[in-house]
């Protein structure tokens, strides 16, 4: 047995640890170099000592052009665009990753295909982008190189299969919301909604008052008559048919006009006496002459005129016509300049008008009717406005009108008389009782200005309204007494209103009090969307679907 260990000893050697680890080549314990690892465009430079800005300098090895600074970006170009030596066109075509050379995955789970469909259908409707879009090959390109695995849809799975999904989700929403709500006003209008409830094709169909107040009361069963306050529509005649049909088989719902309509009714019948198309002949003819638009905006820049240049009327844009004159007024002094100076920049007709003191001073009264018009539409359009600012908007609109000068013409004081005759027409259109109640229910106003008078109108009003939405003569009684606790400032009516922090239900809601009639029909009054005018977007969107645009 010895001699086996013997034999084996002379086979294995003792290992010597310290001579061992000194014959070790060093790079195996070559600590790693800290910071980025190198791009590979670094195989066709030669590094350089010197560094600069953090870079260093470099030298290319098939030109022998310099850098102090060994940019990546620069050093990629130069390889593939700029070097004046034939590289390989491996090397050159190669220097810039391709997607294709990325690992991805060749397809998508489905959650991830979902949240790229519900983006897609996002994207294509809320900016009005035409479906066609979807099926250009630059488009396809983008998406592809975006994410590969994704498959985009053709045009027709787009604007139905998804498109159907997406509004049925919001349908689903809309009812939910609906059930937790009280006190709407359902719009009536040829253009839009604010909550699409249906969408229906009635162009087979006569549109009398009698058909319009059957549709309008299948909605309210389907959603319940008892949640709404109001119906909403323009002066055409079958609606107003088709409102009072519906307001006397439900009391508590309110006809109500749109006053944006009832506004720009007001406008038009002014602008019939002083056209509107005057001023838009300049807007016009600026626009389409390329050489006298160019002569005008010189002038303009060369007055210092605040405010910009000429701007167009828009038809279906009720705002846009004191846009137009107001423009056209503020350029008075640069188009008599340009009559000076550049005669022929203008054609005949305008170098007449310009000539016409009688032509600006009806530019001017036209332009202050229509600002507080304007005023008074944006003003009524917004999301929580309420019968009381209506009404205290119509007022600033009457005023303004009252103001209009007369002693510089007899055509002027024509047309003052002219505009007080449209506006009291107008006035009587609608029912200003319920107006005024608002005025004065509306902690804000609380019927300031009003002369004493008219309180008996605003508590009649009241309780008749009471009435019809089924009050009875002992809580007639205690409203009374409240509305006259209200007026007199007392509790609980006793604290202020601040219109940056509150909205009139709000404050309405504070006033606690036992049988609190008052609260209730001021909630009710004050919940009243008066216009249709917030609705248009969404019908306008729907008819891009169907190509009307």
């Amino acid at each position: 047995m010895a001699n086996n260990f013997d034999a084996m000893d002379t086979f294995l050697e003792p290992l010597d640890l310290e001579n061992e680890l000194d014959d070790i080549e060093p790079k195996h314990f070559e600590p790693k170099k800290p910071g980025k690892k190198k791009n590979g465009v670094w195989n066709y430079f030669i590094e350089e000592e010197s560094r600069k800005g953090g870079h260093l300098a470099c030298v290319c090895i098939y030109c022998g052009d310099a850098w102090n600074r060994g940019r990546i970006p620069d050093m990629m170009a130069h390889l593939a665009l700029q070097c004046e030596n034939d590289l390989d066109e491996e090397i050159a075509s190669g220097i810039q990753p391709k997607i294709t050379s990325k690992l991805q995955k060749s397809s998508i789970d489905p959650g991830q295909r979902n949240l790229y469909n519900k983006a897609l259908t996002r994207f294509f409707v809320c900016y009005g982008v035409p479906f066609s879009i979807v099926e250009s090959p630059f488009f396809i390109d983008l998406v592809k190189n975006l994410c590969a695995g994704y498959q985009l849809p053709d045009r027709k799975t787009l604007s139905n299969t998804w498109l159907n999904n997406k509004a049925v989700r919001v349908t689903v929403n809309m009812e939910e919301i609906l059930e937790r709500q009280e006190n709407l006003s359902l719009v009536i209008t040829s253009e839009r909604k604010e909550y699409v409830i249906k969408v229906k094709d009635y162009s087979k169909d006569s549109h009398t008052g009698l058909f319009t107040a059957q549709e309008i009361k299948k909605i309210l069963t389907d959603i319940g008559s008892q949640r709404f306050s109001s119906v909403v529509s323009d002066g055409a005649s079958a609606m107003q048919l088709a409102k009072r049909l519906i307001s006397d088989e439900y009391p508590r719902i309110m006809p109500v006009r749109c006053i944006a309509h009832h506004i720009q009714l007001i406008c038009t019948d002014i602008m019939k006496k002083i056209p509107l198309a005057k001023n838009q002949n300049f807007v016009t003819y600026f626009t389409e002459s390329h050489q006298s638009g160019a002569i005008l905006r010189e002038e303009i820049k060369k007055e210092l005129i605040v405010g910009g240049g000429l701007k167009s009327s828009v038809k279906t844009r009720w705002s846009t016509a004191w846009d137009c004159c107001s423009s056209v007024l503020r350029l008075e002094t640069v188009f008599k300049n340009m009559l000076i100076d550049n005669s022929k920049a203008m054609n005949q007709s305008l170098r007449i008008l310009v000539n016409n003191q009688n032509f600006w001073s009806n530019v001017e009264a036209l332009a202050n009717i229509l600002e507080p018009a304007k005023n008074a539409v944006k003003s009524v359009e917004c999301k929580n406005t309420t019968m009381a600012d209506v009404f205290f908007a119509l007022i600033q609109m009457a005023i303004s009108i009252k103001a209009l000068p007369t002693e510089t013409s007899e055509e002027l004081k024509e047309f003052r008389q002219k505009c007080i005759q449209f506006y009291n027409y107008r006035w009587k259109q609608f029912d200003f009782e319920l107006y005024l109640l608002a005025y004065f229910l509306h902690p804000k106003y609380r019927g300031k200005g009003l002369i004493p008078e008219t309180y008996q109108i605003i508590q009649r009003k009241a309780l008749t309204l009471w009435q019809k939405i089924g009050g009875g003569s002992n809580s007639a009684l205690a409203l009374a007494i409240q509305m006259n606790d209200y007026d007199n400032y007392k509790s609980p009516y006793n604290f202020s209103y601040v219109d940056e922090l509150q909205t009139s239900s709000s404050w309405w809601l504070g006033c606690k009090q036992s049988n609190h009639y008052l609260q209730e029909l001021a909630l009710y009054i004050l919940s009243i969307v008066p216009h249709s005018a917030s609705c248009e977007c969404v019908f306008s969107i729907l008819n891009w679907f169907t190509q009307k645009r």
